[in-house]
């Protein structure tokens, strides 16, 4: 097969472009806005509404949320016998909030500690600290809860509510919940 080393692509740029001539229709109504844009661009991310935007504090974290993988192949919520053996031996890991090791023992942290985190727009929650090598420094990670709110389940109460520490945040195009949009402080119980 002999392809031209640059194929061409037949757009303004040259490149590969995507476009949505729907977006295209609301520039044209509301005007050139970095939301609205209709080739896709970056859309830059409002972690922080105050000071530096673009500097974490020693103490703060970007925040990232999930399942563990037992949760994404099993349903836990309400099954006395499956909770109990994925949450008792591994409490750090399927329930705590995930910090790097490196980077929880230059704060003062360790391994299995109660810790506060302190969402920057919103309330606080507090969660056992699970540290590990296998996540970023700036980055924590804290796995959905197993129903610890739910009173109709038969089991609850284990883990932490991640509802309790996500600010009401829309994206505006999708209208889809921006769950992961902000920051989080974490400082031990204690202090």
């Amino acid at each position: 097969m002999n392809l031209p080393r640059k194929p061409p692509v037949p757009t303004m740029s040259g490149r590969l472009e995507l476009f949505s001539p729907i977006l295209e229709s609301f520039t044209q109504k509301a005007g050139a806005q970095p939301i609205f844009n209709p080739v896709l661009g970056y859309v830059p991310r409002v972690l922080k509404d105050q000071g530096d935007k673009n500097t974490l504090a020693a103490d703060e974290f970007y925040f990232t949320s999930g399942k563990v993988p037992v949760v994404s192949h099993a349903s836990t919520n309400s099954n006395n016998a499956l909770l109990a053996a994925v949450t008792e031996p591994k409490k750090g890991q399927f329930m705590g909030l995930w910090m790097n090791a490196t980077k929880a023992k230059s704060l003062g942290l360790s391994n299995g500690q109660k810790v506060v985190v302190t969402n920057l727009r919103c309330p606080k929650v507090k969660t056992t600290l699970f540290t590990t090598e296998m996540i970023r420094p700036d980055t924590v990670f804290l796995p959905s809860a197993y129903g610890s709110k739910n009173k109709k389940l038969s089991v609850a109460g284990k883990g932490t509510v991640l509802n309790e520490l996500m600010p009401y945040s829309m994206e505006p195009i999708a209208a889809s919940f921006m769950s992961q949009e902000f920051t989080v402080s974490v400082r031990p119980v204690n202090s």
